[in-house]
């Protein structure tokens, strides 16, 4: 496809990857690359920034003849904020990205035009909004919610007529579902107690 295409031609042009990490990998797809002033600790960096669908990764040029880029480092979207910051008058074209990761690190980023700052950051936004919302209905609903959906699986199965089973099989079998039910249903009230217990004692 063309996008393994791309992430081949990326994989070939870029030198010292750390061996642990893998461009190709899953569903990770190329989005778009600029070169862009990377600020950090006062310290201000020209640096070619590639964006994927998970990831941001920049390099810098490795001065060889063969032209070819140092990988310098590399962010998971789902652990960056990006922030657009107003022009002034010592500074144009700038975005603050802050890592909330366990390096907590801040890095500002110059763009060469506005269009270009813009356009980042509007993609940069979608794209970790889309990975945030993913993420969320991936996890299990909370306590609250599957105490609720437990009571609403009950009073259904209580609320099924005993003349719709065919045979004491079905009968005996939809009873187990019900005892069951409850006694998951009690298991997780009994949880939400003792958090909420827990909760209690550590605002005392």
């Amino acid at each position: 496809s063309e996008n393994l295409f791309e992430l081949l031609k990326l994989q070939r042009s870029i030198i010292d990857f750390p061996k642990s990490f893998k461009l190709i990998y899953n569903n990770r797809s190329f989005i778009r690359e600029d070169i862009i002033v990377k600020i950090s600790k006062g310290k201000a960096q020209e640096r070619h920034f590639f964006l994927f669908n998970d990831i941001l990764l920049y390099c810098s040029k490795s001065g060889l003849l063969n032209k070819k880029l140092v990988y310098k480092g590399l962010v998971s979207l789902n652990t960056i904020l990006i922030n657009d910051i107003p022009d002034t008058a010592n500074r144009k074209n700038v975005c603050e990205v802050v890592r909330v990761d366990h390096k907590k690190k801040k890095y500002i980023l110059v763009f060469k035009e506005l269009d270009h700052k813009t356009d980042w950051v509007n993609c940069v936004s979608q794209i970790i909004s889309s990975i945030l919302k993913a993420e969320s209905q991936e996890k299990p609903p909370d306590l609250l919610q599957q105490i609720r959906n437990c009571s609403e699986l009950l009073e259904s199965l209580k609320a099924i007529n005993i003349t719709n089973f065919s045979d004491d099989n079905e009968f005996i079998e939809h009873q187990q579902k019900i005892k069951n039910t409850e006694s998951q249903l009690s298991q997780l009230k009994i949880q939400m107690n003792s958090d909420l217990q827990s909760q209690f004692n550590n605002n005392k």
